[in-house]
C-alpha cells in the first residue's frame, strides 16, 4: 500500500466555504494523520547521510511568481538604491546591550569537525528547562546536555529518523519544546512531488531527545489536487499543535507554482500519548476579499502556551512598499466543531517591502525572499513580530519589527520599527519574549548579518519595555564570506532559530548561520541575556534593590559580579552544582549602599556548571546566576 494513502485517511467534511462580515472564506476538514512508527534515536543502526543538494538558483521563468519577486526588487532598487555611509555612525542607544552568556558552534561531537550546513541551513533550535538542546538544519538532527556537557545522538540526519517512510528527500526541519508537557516536537516535509509529499510529526515521549518518538504522518496533498507543502511554520497552544504550508504546483519552485496557504489544527496529547491517530482539523483556501491570504506565520505565547485560539499573521510580502498586516485567528480548539477563523486587515505607521539582495566579500550576495512575516509571539494582548525588509531610506537589506495591540477590535493597532545600519546588511530575523515576569513585554530580536568587509555572523537587539531599542549586538563574527553554489547569490535563510529559557527568565537561546573559513555555511548556537534580567524581583518592594552583572560567562581564571544595593547590607556568596550541592562557601561580610563587586578565582572548580548565589542579611532576597567553568578556552 502507498504510504501516503494509508498515513492519512479524510474522516468527513464539516462544512464548505464559511462566509464572516462578506470579507473572510475558507474551507475546513476533519482528518486523521497515522501513526508510522515510535523510533529509538540510540537505536539507528546506519546512517549514510543521503542529501540531494541544488547548486544553482532557481531559472527565473518569465511568467513565475519569481520573476515577479525579481522584479520588484528590480523596481526597488531603482527607487531605494543602495546608499552606504562608512563614515556616519549610527545613533548610540542609551538602552543595554543583551548579554551573550555562552556559545559554541554545531560540530560532531564525537571527532570535533565543525558541521557544515544547508544550502540553505534552515537553523531551528529547542531547549528543555533541565538544559536539552535540540537543533536541526537541512537535514540533520543536533543535541547536547547543557548539565551534563555530553551529547546522546550520533546526529542523525532526518532520513535515517524517519526510515519508516520514504526514501524521498527530507528537508524544512521545525523544532517546538512544550513546556507544559516537558516534551519536544519535530515537524519536516518528505518529497517534493504531489505524490509522495508528506508532513512528518514527531513527538518525543521523554524530555531526553535521545530516547523513543512517536512518528506521524499528514498528507502533502490533502485535497488531492497536483500541489505539494512546502515552507511549513508551526506553534504551540495549551492542547494543539498548529502546522502551516504553503501548497506548491507540481514540477514549479515555491517562487512559480505557489497555489496557497494552509493550516493543520492538530491535538498534541494523541502525539505525546503514542495514540493510534492524530485527531487534525484542516483550514483551506483561506481568503480575504477573494485573494488568498499567504505564508501564514502562527504565533506562539510568549511567556506561556495561550488557548484555545490562535493567532496567525501574514502580510504583502511581495510589494515595494506596503503598511498592510493581515491578522488571521481560529477561535476554539477542535472540541468546538463551530470554531470559526477570522481574517482583519490593518495597516502599520511604518512601512516594509521586499529586500534586496544583501552584500558579501567578493561580489557575492545573499538571496534574501520577500517581506514574510518569520517569527512573532503573543503576551500580555499584543503580538510582536519579525521579518525581513527593504530600509526604503538607505536601500539596505533590514530587519522588520512589529507590534500590534487592540487585538479584539476590528481594525488592531500596528506600529513598525525597521532596524538598520549604514553599511552592514541584516536577513531572517527571529525574535523571543525575555521578560523577567508576565506583566513584561520586552523582547530578544537575532538575526543574520553581512557585508562586503562583515563575514557571514549573526547579531541581536534587546527591546526593552519602555519601547526603545539597543545597539547591534555581533553574537558570531564569521570567519569568511560564503560561496556555496555556482552562482554569486548564495541561500541565507530560509529561517532562524530561537527560544526562551521558560525557567530562567531573560534568558534566550539562538541557533544562527555563520561563514567557515572554507566559505561553507555553519551553525552556531549563542545563549543570549537581557540586560536586566538580572534584577532580582522583590528588593523594589523592600527598597533594597539589586542589580547585577557577571563575567566572563564562560570563565576560565577568574570572574567578577558587579551588583547594587540601595541600603548596607550583609552579603554572603557562596557555589552550588547544578543539582543543588553546595560546593563551597565563598565569604561573608558587609556590603555597602551603592555599586559594589566581588571576584574570585575558579582554578579550584573543574570544567563545568555552577551556580553563585548571593544573601542579603540572611534573608530570602538573593542573587542566583548560573556560570559555566571552562579552563581550556
Amino acid at each position: 500500500m502507498n504510504i501516503k494513502n494509508r498515513s492519512i485517511s479524510i474522516i468527513f467534511i464539516l462544512w464548505s466555504t464559511i462566509i464572516l462580515a462578506q470579507k473572510t472564506t475558507y474551507t475546513t476538514h476533519l482528518f486523521k494523520g497515522q501513526k508510522i512508527s515510535t523510533v529509538n534515536p540510540k537505536n539507528i543502526p546506519e546512517d549514510f547521510y543521503p542529501k540531494l543538494r541544488h547548486e544553482e538558483a532557481p531559472t527565473p521563468d518569465g511568467k513565475s511568481e519569481y520573476s515577479k519577486l525579481l522584479k520588484v526588487k528590480e523596481q526597488s532598487k531603482k527607487l531605494y538604491p543602495k546608499r552606504f555611509n562608512h563614515f556616519q555612525s549610527k545613533r548610540s542607544s542609551n538602552v543595554e546591550k543583551p548579554i551573550l552568556n555562552q556559545s559554541f558552534p554545531v560540530n560532531h561531537w564525537f571527532t570535533g569537525n565543525i558541521l557544515v550546513g544547508g544550502t540553505p541551513n534552515d537553523n531551528t533550535l529547542a531547549i528543555s528547562n533541565n538544559g536539552h538542546i535540540l537543533a536541526s538544519y537541512n537535514s540533520t538532527i543536533w543535541d547536547y546536555d547543557l548539565t551534563a556537557d555530553t551529547s546522546y545522538l550520533q546526529h542523525p540526519s532526518l532520513h535515517a529518523f524517519s526510515s519508516e517512510f520514504t526514501l524521498n528527500d527530507k528537508f524544512d526541519p521545525k523544532l517546538l519544546y512544550d513546556q507544559d508537557a516537558d516534551r519536544f516536537i519535530i515537524v519536516f516535509l518528505n518529497g517534493r512531488k504531489s505524490d509522495e509529499n508528506m508532513i512528518i510529526v514527531g513527538f518525543s515521549t521523554t524530555n531526553n531527545p535521545s530516547d523513543a518518538w512517536n512518528l506521524y504522518s499528514l498528507s502533502g496533498n490533502p485535497l488531492n489536487d497536483t500541489t505539494w507543502t512546502d515552507y511549513p511554520a508551526i506553534a504551540l497552544s495549551q492542547k494543539e499543535l498548529f502546522i502551516t504550508g504553503n501548497q506548491i504546483r507540481d514540477n514549479e519552485p515555491w517562487q512559480t507554482g505557489f497555489s496557497e496557504t494552509i493550516i493543520w489544527q492538530v491535538d498534541k496529547h494523541n502525539g505525546f500519548n503514542g495514540d493510534t491517530a492524530l485527531t487534525s482539523r484542516l483550514w483551506t483556501d483561506i481568503k480575504y476579499n477573494g485573494v488568498n491570504v499567504r505564508n501564514l506565520n502562527p504565533i506562539q505565547g510568549g511567556n506561556e502556551l495561550t488557548g484555545p485560539n490562535m493567532y496567525f499573521l501574514s502580510n504583502k510580502n511581495f510589494s515595494i512598499q506596503s503598511d498592510s498586516i493581515f491578522i488571521v485567528e481560529i477561535d476554539d480548539d477542535l472540541d468546538n466543531t463551530n470554531a470559526a477563523l477570522t481574517v482583519k486587515l490593518s495597516q502599520t505607521n511604518v512601512t516594509y517591502g521586499a529586500p534586496p539582495e544583501a552584500n558579501q566579500a567578493n561580489g557575492h550576495k545573499f538571496a534574501t525572499n520577500d517581506a514574510r512575516v518569520l517569527g512573532g509571539f503573543l503576551q500580555n494582548n499584543q503580538i510582536q513580530f519579525v521579518g525581513n525588509t527593504v530600509n526604503h531610506n538607505n536601500g539596505l537589506a533590514s530587519i522588520y519589527h512589529g507590534i500590534i495591540t487592540n487585538l479584539a477590535v476590528q481594525n488592531p493597532t500596528v506600529k513598525g520599527h525597521i532596524i538598520s545600519d549604514n553599511y552592514v546588511e541584516y536577513g531572517y530575523a527571529n525574535i523571543a519574549f525575555s521578560g523577567i515576569n508576565n506583566t513584561e513585554n520586552q523582547s530578544i530580536i537575532a538575526f543574520n548579518h553581512t557585508s562586503d568587509t562583515t563575514n557571514a555572523g549573526f547579531s541581536a537587539v534587546y527591546y526593552n519595555n519602555s519601547g526603545e531599542y539597543s545597539n547591534v549586538t555581533p553574537l558570531v563574527k564569521g570567519e569568511s564570506y560564503v560561496d556555496r553554489i555556482t552562482s554569486n547569490t548564495d541561500r541565507w535563510g530560509d529561517y532562524f532559530g530561537i527560544q526562551r529559557k521558560y525557567n530562567e527568565p531573560g534568558k534566550v537561546w539562538t541557533s544562527g548561520y555563520y561563514g567557515r573559513s572554507d566559505n561553507k555555511p555553519a551553525t552556531w548556537i549563542a545563549e543570549v541575556q537581557t540586560p536586566d534580567s538580572t534584577i532580582v524581583s522583590g528588593f523594589e518592594e523592600n527598597k533594597n534593590a539589586s542589580n547585577y552583572q557577571f563575567y566572563p560567562n564562560p570563565a576560565k581564571t577568574n570572574v567578577t559580579i558587579y551588583f547594587e544595593l540601595l541600603q548596607s547590607k550583609k552579603v554572603d556568596f557562596s557555589i552550588w552544582d547544578i543539582n543543588g550541592k553546595l560546593v563551597k562557601r565563598l565569604y561573608t561580610d558587609k556590603a555597602k549602599s551603592g555599586k559594589n563587586s566581588f571576584s574570585f578565582s575558579v582554578l579550584p572548580l573543574s570544567n563545568g556548571t555552577y551556580i553563585l548565589k548571593g544573601n542579603f542579611d540572611n534573608s530570602e532576597n538573593f542573587i542566583s546566576t548560573k556560570f559555566v567553568v571552562n579552563h581550556n578556552e
